[in-house]
């Protein structure tokens, strides 16, 4: 009773879902040399990583990546001090300018 069953014990009318595609690397960047008067890659939009505030693979980035900072450890020095009835602060020591990584938020 029930929809005629074929070989392979499934429904006639049912269809199997696709296999999955194999992993393919996250790391679509491809910059791979510098360019004229630049010290680092992949530091603007040009990277794909970069353009959509990823992280650079390792696989294929080269050694003067730009945009392995936390990777890296690449962060500004900091002082936690206390800030009074507020509890406690986060203060860097050094010049920082916009778009600075300061520190990885680990949620601690």
């Amino acid at each position: 009773w029930g929809p005629p069953r074929t070989d392979d014990g499934y429904d006639s009318d049912q269809t199997l879902a696709p296999r999955p595609k194999p992993a393919q690397s996250a790391d679509v960047c491809d910059c791979s040399e510098l360019k004229p008067g630049m010290k680092f890659t992949c530091r603007d939009d040009g990277c794909i990583n970069y353009a959509c505030r990823e992280e650079c693979g390792k696989s294929r980035c080269v050694e003067y990546c730009g945009n392995q900072r936390i990777t890296r450890g690449q962060f500004r020095p900091v002082q936690v001090f206390d800030a009074g009835p507020k509890g406690y602060g986060l203060r860097v020591l050094t010049d920082c300018q916009r778009g600075d990584i300061i520190q990885e938020y680990t949620g601690q």
